[in-house]
Parts: C-alpha cells; sequence; structure tokens
C-alpha cells in the first residue's frame, strides 16, 4: 500500500519592520520663532544691546525648545581669544577639513593655511566653495603625507613629530622669499613632493630635531 509524504512545513515568513513615515521633529516651522523674549533669553538680548549689538533673529530649537539668538556684534566687543578665531581665515579650511574627518591632523598644516588663506571679499556662497576646495586640496595632501609616515614607521621610526618632519621636509615656503605662491600652488607642490618622498634617504639623526620642526617658517 503507497504512502504519502508528509507536507513540508512552511517557514513563517519574516514580518519587516515597518518604517516610520517620514516626518519633522520637534516643533512645526510655524512654531519655532519667537516673537518676544523673556527670562534668560531677554537677558541676553540686553548684554547684547549694551555692547552695542543687535539682536537679529530669535527661534526656538525645533528639537529642545531652547530659545536660540543669532546675533551681530561690533569686532571690538568680542573677546580676544574668539576674535582671534573670527579673524583666522584658515580656521574656515580646516574646519571644513574636521568636518569630513574628525580625526584630521590640522595642527600640521595650520602655519601653511594661516600664513596664505585669506578672507575673501566676496559672496559667503563663494567664499565657502573656495574654502571647501582648499579643504580637498589638504586632505588630499594629508593622505600622500600619511603614507609617507607609514613607510616611515615600516622601517622603525617612532616619534610622535613624524607628520611634522615629513610636511617640514615637502614644505616650499622655507625657501621663498618675498611673497609666496598662491595657497592652491603650494599644496600642489607639497603633494607632488609627498608622492616623490624617498624615505630610504631618511636616517635616524634626521628625527633627532623633529620637535622643533613646524610647517612652515614663524612669521
Amino acid at each position: 500500500m503507497a504512502t504519502s509524504k508528509p507536507e513540508a512545513k512552511r517557514a513563517k515568513a519574516k514580518r519587516r519592520p515597518r518604517k516610520a513615515p517620514a516626518a519633522s521633529r520637534g516643533l512645526t516651522a510655524r512654531e519655532a520663532p519667537l516673537e518676544s523674549l523673556s527670562g534668560a533669553a531677554a537677558e541676553v538680548r540686553e548684554r547684547v544691546q549694551a555692547e552695542g549689538g543687535v539682536v537679529l533673529a530669535a527661534y526656538r530649537d525645533p528639537l529642545g525648545a531652547n530659545p536660540v539668538l543669532f546675533a551681530m556684534l561690533p569686532i571690538d566687543r568680542i573677546e580676544p581669544r574668539f576674535r582671534h578665531y573670527l579673524e583666522e581665515a584658515s580656521l574656515a579650511t580646516l574646519g571644513v577639513c574636521y568636518e569630513r574627518n574628525g580625526k584630521f591632523a590640522g595642527g600640521a598644516y595650520n602655519p601653511i593655511v594661516r600664513r596664505l588663506e585669506e578672507f575673501a571679499d566676496e559672496p559667503l556662497s563663494r567664499a565657502i566653495r573656495s574654502h571647501e576646495k582648499h579643504a580637498g586640496l589638504l586632505m588630499d595632501l594629508d593622505e600622500k603625507v600619511a603614507a609617507v609616515v607609514a613607510k616611515l614607521k615600516s622601517r622603525g621610526f617612532v616619534s610622535p613629530y613624524l607628520r611634522a618632519f615629513v610636511v617640514a621636509r615637502i614644505n616650499p615656503l622655507r625657501w621663498i622669499q618675498g611673497d609666496p605662491p598662491p595657497l592652491e600652488e603650494v599644496l600642489e607642490t607639497m603633494r607632488s613632493r609627498a608622492a616623490k618622498f624617498n624615505t630610504e634617504k631618511v636616517k635616524q639623526e634626521d628625527l633627532a630635531g623633529a620637535a622643533a620642526f613646524t610647517a612652515a617658517e614663524p612669521e
């Protein structure tokens, strides 16, 4: 007598988690603006006005609903430590680098960028594109420098100043008298030199004073 084979049990289909519908979180756009200021926000406005400034806009943080003030202040009324950052165009370029890579070693390149980068007298949208372009060149250069540092480490060189040493070796500003070339030209020169860097010629005594190496001559 023939017997039929038992039917295979079907595996239960896994339920896929439903995606949350796309929507804004927190306050809506209409709820964000602050029509009037009170408490701490009002005190901040009074302080800004007392310093000769003006509050340009006020709104609530959409997620935390905390008041946020956007103000303009005279440059001479800003603390020197903050004014320093506002006046350093190099920090705009390095800031883009850090935004793209939080571990970017900007300290090795800051003397170069600081010497050559300037705030452009042009619309903000164009100025930002310029800083982004320079940041791209700088990060590309850093990849080449990192490759040289890796080769030096593979040869047994150990020093916290290896990157500064390499940057100093390929930096053309150390030998230029008079007005320096534009930043883009300098970065391209350094990129080319980094690609051709011969680590076999580096000796241990070359690194003896590596701590004294900087990316550019002092101003």
